[in-house]
């Protein structure tokens, strides 16, 4: 079955080499209708369990929330792998256009790409081959795109086979670390409690409890996650507004985001705020995903009249105590290597991008801007007028990132 470049459906089959050394035969569907997504939501969810990259950012509701707030400007190319009636593999891809150089081109990158900590194909763990073939529709059907563009992988085996791949079939592709991913993993409670001892996490839990009560509160439901998201959104703007990154929720689309993933994740119990208050007053914000025994630190923001006595810090101890007290065993502090989050993380982890061109003077013009934007950012006297000119440009299509 089949339909026109951009129809509304495309089935397409591919032979491959099971380990047994059999062919049998996989359906690659391509989804390009939003509504169509709903009609997997429980197999997308089952496989998201079974997949190696393992994190709220592969599950059906991130990815049905973002489309309700940033679809507009985007189709979908969804490729899903078949077998049997088993859902094996899905690559949540957008294809959008962009003017790059004076071209415009046709991008298909990752959906979500520039607001997921951590991104890839969900493919069930015992069949890693789906990711292969997964590509090879890309590759087959290499007409539809200019740039494949699959940002924050956190994989690095990922990302060599798949452009090893791309290279043996005649494609241009390069590969380079991103950033890195601090976490704080324990064995058991007393490991855990090591991070609470913290110098600085400890001066800040002295401070304020001097100057008034303090509590602490954990909001899971999509009500109370509802009512306190404005107060949120209005403490994140005012932080933000003091640095050169301002706060992403200057964007309506990134509000919309987050209500409505409070009212598809938070009555699975994996999406929390919690909130640390000083005489009533919010003090501070934490942003939390909870998929198994990990805890997720999404995003954060704290009063900004009391930041001389680091309110951020208070509120990581009281997140890490609910790691703590849930038995989880990771707290997940996200992409960036920022110097608050190197002072208790115990382990690392690394992200990964992969673009894939049609010729080898697209990738020599794109390694080129790259290095160009890396030496004027590292430049003392334009780098921050180009870092807000960069945060612009990068994300024009879907809000900012900060």
């Amino acid at each position: 079955m089949g339909t026109d470049r951009l129809g509304r459906a495309h089935h397409a089959t591919h032979p491959y080499m099971d380990p047994s050394g059999e062919h049998t035969r996989m359906e690659i569907r391509r989804i390009d209708e939003a509504q169509a997504l709903a009609l997997c939501r429980d197999e997308w969810n089952e496989l998201v369990e079974r997949s190696e990259t393992h994190t709220i950012f592969q599950t059906w509701e991130w990815h049905q929330s973002w489309w309700k707030a940033f679809g507009d400007d985007a189709q979908p190319l969804v490729l899903q792998a078949w077998e049997n009636g088993s859902l094996l593999g899905v690559a949540p891809l957008v294809l959008t256009r962009r003017r790059v150089l004076g071209r415009r081109r046709r991008v298909v990158e990752l959906m979500g790409s520039g607001i997921s900590d951590y991104s890839d194909f969900v493919v069930d763990s015992e069949r890693p081959e789906v990711r292969g073939l997964l590509m090879q529709w890309l590759l087959d059907h290499r007409d539809l795109w200019d740039l494949l563009l699959l940002p924050n992988v956190p994989d690095k085996d990922h990302v060599v086979a798949l452009a090893q791949q791309c290279e043996n079939a005649g494609m241009v592709s390069d590969r380079r670390f991103l950033c890195n991913c601090p976490r704080c993993c324990c064995q058991d409670s007393e490991e855990g409690k090591q991070f609470l001892r913290h110098r600085r996490l400890r001066r800040a839990r002295n401070y304020f409890h001097k100057q008034g009560t303090v509590t602490f509160r954990t909001l899971s439901s999509p009500e109370e996650i509802t009512e306190e998201l404005p107060a949120y959104f209005a403490q994140h703007i005012r932080r933000r507004a003091v640095t050169k990154v301002p706060s992403k929720f200057l964007d309506p689309r990134l509000k919309a985001f987050h209500r409505e993933l409070g009212q598809v994740l938070a009555p699975t119990g994996r999406m929390l705020l919690l909130t640390t208050r000083l005489d009533s007053r919010p003090l501070a914000y934490e942003l939390c995903f909870r998929l198994g025994d990990s805890l997720m630190a999404y995003d954060r923001c704290f009063d900004i009249d009391h930041s001389k006595h680091s309110p951020g810090h208070l509120s990581l101890a009281n997140m890490i105590q609910y790691m703590l007290d849930q038995a989880m065993h990771q707290l997940d502090l996200g992409r960036g290597d920022e110097p608050y989050k190197l002072e208790i993380a115990n382990r690392m982890g690394e992200n990964h991008e992969l673009r894939v061109y049609h010729s080898l003077l697209s990738r020599t013009l794109d390694r080129l801007v790259l290095r160009i934007i890396s030496w004027l950012e590292a430049s003392p006297r334009i780098g921050s007028w180009c870092h807000d000119l960069m945060v612009r440009l990068e994300n024009h299509r879907w809000g900012p990132t900060g």
